[in-house]
């Protein structure tokens, strides 16, 4: 890793460097090392800086990650997509509002930035949306994060069936970190965030759903969760989707027993977000055991 590490960093400026030393310290308060990565963060950071690997492309474009996604654990996962275009318009969005109560409405090469769209949206708040979105269509959004596996991905806006009509922020976020170890079973911690879209929170859990007592940007509220609908077969979603990585964040919803996958995730938090402990950062990196770049 040494001699690895040696030659890629000739290929990263100075300035890019001290940016990056600056950003780590002032949000993880702790002068990273990655020459020798032992926390999580710090790990997360020496992927997005050594990683080159297709498949982290792939799995992060939100259109091309379905047909993956289909082969690997069948169609019923996969949320419906209602229709695709480079350059979004307002008649789109009222053409689809139409047709369907509510929809998803989103950009496919970034993480976040979701739209809910309903009959009570706003002609001000389409324009609005429309502008954001075309203006993120523009931007390179794997160069601004330092994720450079999103900048591959061709730029689109995609409208998507909504698994949740309810009230935003009713649909629990199920994300499963899947670390996978030579030999041994993988080790999956849940973070689940409730309340989504008005006061968010998140709870971890191991995967028999004992609560584990850390945060990591958002607060805790919950110290217990009550065991999913086919829980189990989320567990095994996760895993399988999982298997060709040492690790990735698999995020997947759960409607009434319904499950439905989210999307992957190679950098959590793009290696930013602080622990409530640093011990709980190494602890999870202690977990990351197979190759970093993978």
């Amino acid at each position: 890793m040494k001699l690895y590490y040696e030659n890629e960093m000739k290929n990263i400026s100075i300035f890019e460097r001290l940016s990056f030393y600056l950003k780590f310290l002032k949000r993880n308060h702790y002068f990273p090392n990655l020459h020798n990565p032992k926390t999580f963060n710090e790990k997360l950071n020496y992927r997005k800086f050594f990683t080159k690997n297709s498949l982290f492309t792939l799995c992060s474009d939100k259109i091309k990650v379905k047909n993956y996604v289909k082969d690997k654990i069948g169609e019923k996962y996969i949320t419906k997509t209602l229709f695709i275009t480079e350059k979004i318009k307002t008649t789109d969005v009222e053409s689809y509002l139409d047709q369907y109560d509510s929809f998803v409405v989103k950009a496919n090469h970034t993480s976040g930035h979701v739209y809910f769209v309903d009959k009570s949206t706003s002609k001000e708040k389409i324009s609005l949306l429309c502008d954001d979105l075309n203006k993120q269509l523009l931007r390179d959004f794997g160069k601004r994060r330092g994720e450079p596996w999103y900048s591959d991905i061709k730029p689109m806006v995609l409208f998507e069936e909504n698994i949740n009509p309810g009230e935003l922020g009713d649909l629990t976020d199920y994300k499963f970190h899947v670390f996978n170890r030579d030999g041994q079973s993988p080790v999956v911690i849940l973070c689940a965030i409730f309340e989504r879209g008005r006061n968010a929170h998140c709870s971890f859990f191991d995967e028999q759903l004992n609560w584990i007592p850390m945060t990591q940007g958002y607060p805790c509220i919950k110290t217990a969760i009550e065991e999913p609908k086919n829980y189990k077969e989320m567990l095994h979603i996760a895993k399988q989707l999982a298997e060709p990585f040492s690790y990735v964040r698999i995020d997947l919803y759960n409607s009434n027993g319904e499950i439905r996958f989210g999307e992957f995730t190679f950098a959590d938090g793009s290696g930013y977000d602080k622990f409530s402990s640093i011990e709980y950062d190494r602890w999870l990196g202690n977990l990351w055991q197979r190759h970093i770049r993978n």
